[in-house]
């Protein structure tokens, strides 16, 4: 196929991928003198009439959503029997590429991928669209590092009665909501699941659930428990973890819709800019207290987090048993570290133990909202 002219227009130079029901190949416009990704449906598909709809309503499903994360469609046609679709190129990796090569992401570049793959969900599922195959490898990454939603091949309209077909499995194995796996009516609480799960790929390195076959990582997803994010991942921020154990409820009913999603991750990086602008207010502050091993001011740093995190569980879900489990063992955790630290700068000579040093964290746990504190003493 390399070298062909589709259309008259489209020279495809190289496959970049492929499926089970199409080709995806980076093509040069010869009209408009630039590279585009073009999707082939394979011939064999070519006689099924479902086959062929489904690949005509995913052009039609994706025209009507622009968005700066999601891919932008640019032609739809045939070419001697072939049916295919034109795309934007989006030169780079996508999101399964990136957590392969390099494991776990940094906090940091998690909260910004996944804000702009739910900002794109979101903005789907308000102009009345299900995506219904969230995973990674549908999440392409640009050479400037934005996230890109494409793949809308089984998206279809929330108002659309049954949404598949009894008995009907749509989606990606590691990727499907407990619904899907059993051939039930999907909504936008089906994509917050699959996202869930790609935020704890992207989190951890690893899927929450592995097995030898579809239907048994189909089965897990219905049946087995939420992993742990916080054993798997201890630096991830309680607000965070809540949010993905939220996602992956078993009942769509209890998953947020995907606009409170995109809320919760906000408010995770505003919490986390905050905690940056103390450090950094810190250190100007107080040189004498910057410890080389540690940090400024490690003790108060730690004391400024438990604040923070038990006012995010509050504000997330206060009667989350694992957000309550989690706030004891980090203000337990903060108070030893903290005590450890101020007995280390008083050794070396700092001025920790002063009037202006850093309070301990049981005096900060008393200064906070009845409900937080309670969630401490519980």
């Amino acid at each position: 196929m390399v070298g062909q002219l589709i259309a008259d227009r489209y020279e495809l130079k190289e496959i970049v991928g492929t499926g089970g029901m199409s080709s995806v190949y980076c093509a040069h416009d010869t009209l408009l003198e630039r590279d585009v990704a073009l999707k082939l449906l394979h011939e064999h598909h070519a006689r099924d009439d479902d086959y062929v709809e489904r690949f005509r309503h995913e052009a039609r499903a994706v025209a009507q959503l622009s968005h700066p994360n999601i891919v932008t469609v640019i032609d739809r046609g045939e070419d001697g029997g072939r049916q295919f679709i034109v795309f934007e190129y989006v030169p780079g990796e996508n999101a399964k590429q990136l957590v392969v090569r390099d494991g776990r992401l940094p906090i940091r570049r998690l909260l910004e991928l996944g804000l702009e793959i739910g900002r794109a969900l979101a903005f789907a599922h308000g102009q009345g669209l299900v995506h219904r195959d969230v995973k990674p490898q549908n999440v392409l990454l640009s050479e400037d590092g934005r996230a890109k939603v494409t793949d809308f091949g089984i998206a279809r309209s929330v108002d659309a009665v049954g949404m598949t077909q009894t008995g009907t499995v749509l989606g990606t194995s590691h990727y499907i909501a407990p619904e899907q796996a059993r051939g039930e009516r999907v909504d936008a609480k089906t994509d917050v699941y699959s996202f869930g799960v790609v935020l704890y790929e992207l989190l951890t390195g690893d899927v929450p659930y592995d097995g030898e076959s579809f239907v048994a990582v189909a089965m897990r997803h219905v049946n087995d428990p939420v992993p742990s994010v916080l054993e798997a991942r201890p630096d991830c921020p309680i607000r965070l973890a809540v949010l993905i154990e939220r996602c992956l409820a078993k009942s769509s009913g209890e998953r947020p819709p995907m606009g409170e999603v995109v809320q919760e991750l906000e408010a995770t990086v505003e919490r986390g800019q905050q905690l940056d602008a103390i450090a950094e207010h810190e250190a100007r502050m107080w040189p004498e207290r910057h410890d080389r091993r540690h940090g400024p001011c490690l003790a108060r740093r730690f004391e400024h987090s438990a604040m923070t995190e038990m006012n995010a569980v509050e504000a997330a879900d206060r009667d989350c048993p694992l957000a309550r489990r989690e706030v004891r063992r980090l203000v337990s955790e903060l108070h030893s570290r903290a005590s450890a630290s101020s007995g280390g700068m008083k050794r070396s000579g700092s001025a920790s133990s002063t009037e202006n040093g850093p309070i301990s964290v049981r005096r900060s746990v008393r200064q906070c909202p009845p409900s937080a504190s309670a969630i401490e003493r519980t």
